[in-house]
């Protein structure tokens, strides 16, 4: 990794947000033209683009091979070999599993350094999550999630699930509209009619399944809205989504994590109840009053 920070450019790559996707993103404000060309180029076709050659990534940003070296160096990278040795380490990443992970916890064998150590990791994760959420991002998430004249449909893979159902359960007590699938099978039928008044929020996270891939890209072409909730490899979605929000994965054992992903869910519902207010508060009132009387047989 590099020691210092390039003139101009961003820290070094240990200091800044996880991944190559990620630095590339938060570095555009300050690349210039010729240089936000390369960006794009990688971007569009990430992360293979940035694998290329110097030369085949130039003649694909339509710039120079220098311009490429200035690129890498903006984001901090004393090489271009450097910048390829992350994206190699962030495909391993990606395709990591609970067989092919090593276990984080303190194995010293007591409770307590067992607890703290699991502690650390899930205080890292959530330290570094909220750190870099996109306040743009942020935003639009909550303009999308409390327009009351979009229908919302929550979907997620086969562990990430229980994310989506928890939204759903919040989210359904503020407005009305929303709809939860436990997986794409539900969601085919009603896929099929999106148009831009359908927002699909949609949770994929690492050895990201095809089926919930091949879904987004169907919504994409009805025009639907789409926010992506992925972790910091980012699903493939992320290409058509409208909002990307990475939470990351940490936990003490081989398995991801869903601690700092639920935090971001629990932003999430906190800000549509703030934009809805008075709206959402007098729903949540009649469903409480619906739900007595149900009880009580009243």
């Amino acid at each position: 990794m590099a020691e210092q920070s390039t003139e101009g450019g961003l820290d070094s790559p240990a200091q800044q947000p996880g991944t190559v996707a990620a630095r590339i993103r938060a570095a555009m404000e300050k690349l210039s033209t010729k240089e936000r060309q390369v960006a794009r180029a990688i971007l569009s076709q990430y992360p293979a683009a940035g694998l290329e050659t110097t030369q085949a990534l130039s003649e694909l940003a339509k710039v120079s091979g220098p311009t490429v070296v200035r690129f890498v160096a903006r984001l901090g990278y004393s090489s271009y070999r450097e910048f390829q040795s992350d994206l190699r380490h962030e495909l391993l990443a990606k395709t990591a599993s609970p067989v092919t992970l090593e276990p984080l916890y303190d194995d010293s064998g007591t409770t307590d350094s067992f607890r703290s150590s699991a502690l650390g990791i899930f205080q890292s994760g959530l330290t570094e999550t909220f750190k870099d959420l996109p306040e743009s991002e942020l935003e639009k998430a909550f303009e999308l999630l409390s327009n009351t004249d979009l229908t919302l449909h929550l979907v997620g893979g086969r562990f990430s699930r229980i994310l989506a159902e928890n939204a759903e359960l919040n989210l359904r007590q503020m407005r009305g509209g929303v709809h939860y699938y436990r997986d794409t099978r539900e969601i085919m039928t009603g896929l099929v009619g999106f148009t831009r008044k359908d927002c699909l929020i949609v949770f994929d996270f690492r050895r990201y399944q095809a089926d919930t891939i091949a879904m987004a890209r169907l919504a994409r072409e009805k025009r639907a809205q789409i926010i992506l909730l992925t972790d910091p490899w980012m699903s493939p979605i992320a290409e058509v989504a409208d909002v990307v929000l990475s939470a990351r994965v940490e936990a003490p054992s081989p398995f991801d994590g869903f601690v700092a992903p639920m935090a971001v869910v629990e932003t999430l519902i906190a800000g549509v109840h703030k934009r809805l207010g008075a709206s959402a508060r007098e729903r949540m009132l009649r469903l409480d009053e619906a739900s007595s009387r149900i009880e009580t047989g009243t």
